[in-house]
């Protein structure tokens, strides 16, 4: 600014005009207080702008008139402006939002809005065409437009609003619109009307017909707004993909879109993603390509005259508007906009966590860098420090010192009463764990949990997830499934959710709660093979659907102990009695875990057990994975010495473990291998044994030897024998085995 204020003073400063194209954080373009600033007024100001950017003179005058048309619209107050519908409606056609006239006079987006619709001055639909010209349309492939005399779809349809993701960016990607297609699906299964809203271009480009009508709009009050006879359900999906809205949203949204049709329901998809759009635009009834805002989606849902809005399936972007949309007297399918905002206020949320004996980690949101360093001080470092005018994660940073604290406060972003952030403690070497989960009117109907492969604090669009989860522990996920259920419960959730959790020594605490599909949905849904979209989108609208368990360890599980790897004495022979008995297992319905680190068996055989560890045959390793699996029995008589040696090490560990040995008892093994031991017992029943010694050395061999004579044999038991015998006479070590496992 002081460049452009100065055109004769030589560039040795930081180009301001550059500055202020640079939107400060949390702010954007749509600030027209910065522009004016920017753009002043003149053509010698575009062209000193052209020489610092090297922008277009096209849209740079376009630019310079819209600021002219700003400028002249800051100069009334909505008295005045009511007398002028002309204006207003000159400003709806040049494409400013009911949020940015509410800013010019004063006022907010609803008063700009009952102002419009008392001037009769309202959107048109029209279709995009998909066919080139060549003919005409059919498409339900719609946008919003000022700009026109009448629309070109009929609104008959009473079809219920599904709100996508909107625009990718973190905290909302594909996954939402993954999830508010699934929606749409559900509803139109299940008879419903669908209307998608969404401005994400790569969702809107594939799944553009998965509703009856997609609206490709951004996704807010205004939107909502506009007045056909559907009765339809509007989607709203994700938006463009961003740092943190992705792909995943889209595949809710679709998958509720399909839902809702194959259960009868009109749909309307709302999303503004090309690239879903040109896919699946087909998808709903009738698709808008639309930003995914408040005035979008009002105007949309008054045009539809749509049954609601399903906003749960497209990510933070429809969330963001739930209470808004509510506030608007607009129908929202699910959980409560309150119980949303519940969730999303850090404050209520804290509360109500307090209230029903859920821990979090001490956190404050702080609006000076001196508050910052006071509650830093007073919780240790590290701390977790994030905006919190940001999505899911964006721009967070770990801080483990007052240095590094003032460094990223002061270069990072700006803190004000405007723009708090959040400060949270930070747990080290905890781990994170997602809970994806579905409820109905409280009550959880589904779940599954997934853990972070990382340490905490690394946001869950870049992590790595394992499910079913595989280091944690009964009772950490016992306490996981109990918190889970009193949030569902105190939220009242019908519909999706998610949980992300931190945990450490079987604590765990709550990092957030979010009441909508999130970005593992897809994930959790396509790996158990259980569509948790479909089964929230028939929960959100009172369809029957089918319940899926909690995820229980399977009853008369078994622990079989591989050979711990191939070597002298120990060879292949061990690793195929072990699959033998496994197969055996498994023909009588046994859940079968194996510990084998021989590669070579594992490649072969990797779908043979139900679970392997690729762990040594140690008595370490497998007391972890017996406090893991809580294996009803375990087998040691199938791995040759390295098992045997475990079983007798963790012989007085067993039944505190809760454990049963199958087949040969500890103290008979002992007993075998032990060759005093075993020669006493022979001699008790009568039976001669062959002499024998034990020898540490090659001298105390040799003495051995001349005792007993030659020639001598190392004598060994171990089922290695078995092997032999199933070539030779066709006798099955598998028999021997279900004779034990079936004996009473």
């Amino acid at each position: 600014q002081a460049e452009l204020a100065n055109p004769e003073a030589p560039n040795t400063q930081v180009c301001p005009l550059r500055e202020g194209l640079r939107s400060r954080r949390g702010e954007g373009w749509q600030n027209w207080n910065r522009r004016k600033k920017v753009f002043g007024s003149g053509r010698s100001r575009v062209e000193k702008i052209w020489e610092l950017t090297k922008i277009d003179k096209w849209f740079l005058n376009k630019l310079m008139g819209l600021n002219n048309f700003a400028k002249e619209m800051g100069g009334f107050n909505m008295a005045q402006i009511t007398q002028r519908p002309d204006l207003l409606l000159q400003a709806k056609r040049l494409g400013f939002s009911d949020q940015q006239l509410a800013d010019f006079w004063s006022t907010n987006e609803i008063g700009v809005r009952r102002m419009r619709e008392e001037g009769g001055i309202m959107p048109f639909v029209k279709q995009i065409d998909t066919v080139a010209a060549e003919f005409p349309a059919h498409t339900n492939y719609l946008y919003l437009t000022y700009n026109a005399s009448e629309s070109d779809v009929s609104f008959d349809d009473h079809g219920i609003m599904v709100l996508g993701s909107g625009v990718y960016r973190i905290g909302s990607s594909v996954e939402f619109d993954w999830c508010s297609v699934r929606a749409i699906r559900t509803l139109r299964q299940t008879g419903h009307k669908t209307i998608m809203v969404n401005y994400n271009p790569e969702t809107v480009s594939t799944d553009y017909d998965e509703a009856d009508k997609l609206y490709f709009e951004n996704i807010n009050l205004e939107t909502s707004d506009v007045s056909f006879d559907d009765h339809g359900i509007m989607v709203l999906g994700s938006g463009v993909y961003r740092i943190g809205s992705s792909v995943e949203f889209d595949w809710c949204s679709v998958r509720a879109i399909r839902t809702l049709r194959q259960t009868g329901y009109k749909t309307i998809m709302v999303n503004y993603n090309p690239e879903t759009v040109s896919t699946d635009y087909d998808e709903a009834d009738k698709l808008y390509f639309e930003n995914i805002n408040l005035e979008t989606v009002c105007d949309i849902y008054a045009l539809e005259n749509a049954g609601g809005v399903l906003g749960a399936m497209g990510g933070q972007t429809p969330n963001n508007i739930a209470l808004p949309l509510y506030r608007a007297g607009i129908k929202v399918l699910g959980t409560s906009p309150e119980m949303i905002d519940m969730a999303e206020n850090r404050y209520k949320f804290s509360r109500m966590l307090d209230s029903i004996g859920v821990d979090q980690p001490a956190w404050k949101e702080n609006s000076s860098l001196e508050d910052a360093k006071r509650f830093c001080n007073s919780i240790s470092y590290p701390v977790l420090v994030r905006p919190s005018y940001v999505l899911s994660g964006a721009a967070m940073n770990t801080v483990y010192s007052e240095r590094d604290l003032e460094n990223y406060l002061e270069q990072a972003v700006a803190v004000s009463r405007e723009y708090p952030v959040v400060i949270t403690k930070y747990i080290e070497n905890a781990k994170e764990i997602e809970m994806d989960a579905v409820a109905k009117d409280g009550v959880v109907v589904g779940h599954f949990i997934s853990e972070h492969v990382e340490n905490a604090g690394v946001h869950s669009g870049d992590a790595t997830l394992i499910l079913p989860p595989q280091d944690l522990e009964r009772e950490t996920i016992e306490r996981i499934e109990e918190a889970t259920r009193k949030i569902g419960a105190a939220l009242n959730v019908t519909g999706p959710f998610n949980i992300q959790f931190i945990a450490k020594d079987n604590d765990i605490k709550v990092i957030e709660c979010n009441v909508r599909a999130s970005r593992s949905f897809p994930f959790v849904s396509k790996v158990m093979g259980v569509d948790l979209i479909e089964m929230a989108t028939k929960a959100i609208t009172g369809q029957p659907f089918t319940e899926y368990p909690p995820t229980t360890l399977a009853q008369n599980c078994v622990l079989v102990l591989g050979s711990g790897g191939l070597s002298i004495g120990q060879a292949g022979e061990f690793d195929y009695s072990g699959s033998q008995a496994i197969k055996a297992l498994k023909e009588e319905g046994i859940y079968t875990v194996l510990i084998n680190p021989n590669i070579a068996t594992i490649q072969t055989s990797k779908g043979l057990a139900d679970k392997v560890y690729f762990l040594p045959v140690n008595a370490e390793f497998v007391r972890k994975v017996i406090q893991y699996e809580h294996p009803d029995a375990i087998y040691v008589t199938f791995g040759g010495q390295t098992a045997l040696s475990v079983g007798i090490q963790l012989k007085d560990e067993f039944e505190a473990l809760g454990v049963k040995v199958l087949g040969t008892p500890i103290d008979t093994i002992i007993t075998t291998e032990d060759r005093e031991l075993f020669a006493r017992s022979m001699d008790s029943i009568g039976e001669k044994c062959a002499k024998s010694a034990s020898a540490c050395t090659v001298d105390e061999a040799m003495v051995a030897v001349k005792d007993i004579g030659f020639p001598v044999i190392e004598v060994d038991t171990d089922p290695r024998a078995a092997y032999f015998r199933q070539m030779r006479y066709g006798l099955y070590c598998r028999m021997a085995l279900l004779a034990l496992v079936m004996a009473p």
